[in-house]
């Protein structure tokens, strides 16, 4: 199977993050897009993957199980001898930030099921329908519409593909577990002083390290407390006001980041930064909201501006985006922020300049070209003005060394 389009596969799989299996009419693994020693191989694996197996369907199927996972699936004929491909799962939100595993326990051995669901994208529908028709196109060398894709979604619940016993075994991020796992009194400080937007409380304070009862101090120990710290900072934030799409955008950079911890140096850094992070974007959006930014037209432009700064930012085309005249978006902006809508433009730039030379290995003049400056010495000069130092004297001072 791997010999005939097991790399184009493995190749598409490897750079979206949403595994890919093909099972026989058995229920039989005969390839996965995943680490070979990740997999559980239980009955409990088998008897999942021949829900999959009955459904002959030819053109895919998408199916949403209740902890916000995706699945698709499809038949398919190979040197006389049918198969099935079964795309997932992949999340709408991350199931690491949400609290649930869902289906990632009967898939993966218990060791590594924190270690496997870092390594996966928090992914929108529509894009993993994209990721769908791709997939389909490679294996059944037929197309679909990635819209028809969309509106056919069937919901499913965990309980329906597997027995009542099993399904309450499934084990999500565990209260009993969190109640010895953690620090409870610290944590209620961080929550607090994170919710706040407290930024001078959380550089103050220093969190004991979490403890895993089921960890054996080597890097399951390690994700165990990154894990633990994004998930806290990232209800906390959401506890504070921060829009759950930007807290979750966040997580998901965070967990990202953990995937691909080399030492505990690194994770230290991590764990460190991520609580000042989230209070600090919780201290902006309350600073949003004392400036009584009620306008739907300008919270609209503010979402426009902040999704669109890797790109054009023209005045005329958020003013379009939220149906006003430019000339009077113009206007209402300076009236309801208090700031001009050029300058509101660069101090985000810069506010996403800092985040992406904390938090990544790109270069300076990587990040400037990427966010629109003009030239690497009008991004340093700007930078500079906002920040008060240098790309290079923040990056010596904050980045946290990747693997």
């Amino acid at each position: 199977m791997t010999s005939i389009f097991g790399n184009a596969i493995t190749w598409v799989a490897d750079r979206s993050g949403v595994p890919v299996w093909i099972v026989d009419e058995e229920a039989e693994i005969v390839y996965a897009s995943v680490k070979e020693t990740y997999i559980a191989r239980t009955p409990s694996l088998k008897k999942f993957f021949s829900v999959f197996a009955r459904d002959r369907s030819l053109v895919p199927q998408i199916k949403k199980f209740s902890a916000n996972e995706l699945y698709a699936n499809f038949s398919f004929e190979k040197d006389g001898a049918r198969y099935f491909a079964v795309i997932g799962p992949a999340y709408e939100l991350h199931p690491l930030s949400g609290g649930k595993r869902g289906t990632a326990a009967v898939l993966f051995r218990e060791e590594f099921v924190k270690e496997a669901l870092l390594l996966m994208p928090a992914v929108p529908l529509a894009e993993f329908c994209r990721y769908v028709q791709v997939l389909y196109e490679i294996v059944a060398h037929r197309s679909c519409e990635v819209k028809l894709l969309e509106e056919t979604v069937k919901n499913y619940h965990l309980r329906d593909l597997l027995d009542e016993q099993l399904a309450e075994t499934i084990f999500d991020i565990r209260e009993e577990e969190r109640d010895t796992a953690y620090a409870p009194d610290a944590e209620k400080k961080l929550f607090a002083h994170v919710t706040n937007g407290d930024v001078e409380a959380v550089q103050n304070f220093r969190m004991p390290r979490v403890k895993d009862p089921n960890a054996d101090g080597n890097r399951s120990q390690e994700l165990f407390e990154g894990v633990a710290i994004v998930t806290l900072a990232t209800r906390a934030a959401i506890a504070g006001g921060l829009d759950y799409v930007a807290a979750y955008s966040l997580s998901d950079l965070y967990l990202k980041r953990l995937s691909r911890v080399s030492g505990q140096s690194e994770l230290e850094g991590i764990v460190s930064q991520v609580p000042l992070h989230f209070a600090r974007k919780v201290r902006e959006s309350q600073d949003l909201q004392k400036k009584k930014v009620s306008s739907p037209y300008i919270r609209q432009g503010i979402q426009y501006i902040r999704a669109h700064l890797h790109g054009r930012v023209a005045l005329e085309d958020v003013a379009q985006a939220v149906g006003l005249d430019p000339k009077y978006f113009s206007r209402l902006f300076v009236t309801v922020t208090g700031e001009r809508f050029s300058s509101y433009v660069q101090r985000e730039r810069i506010a996403e300049a800092k985040d992406l030379l904390a938090n990544s290995s790109r270069t300076i003049i990587d990040v400037s070209n990427s966010l629109g400056f003009s030239s690497q010495s009008y991004f340093i000069k700007v930078f500079s003005e906002v920040v008060g130092e240098t790309p290079g004297e923040f990056v010596k001072k904050y980045r946290v060394p990747h693997g």
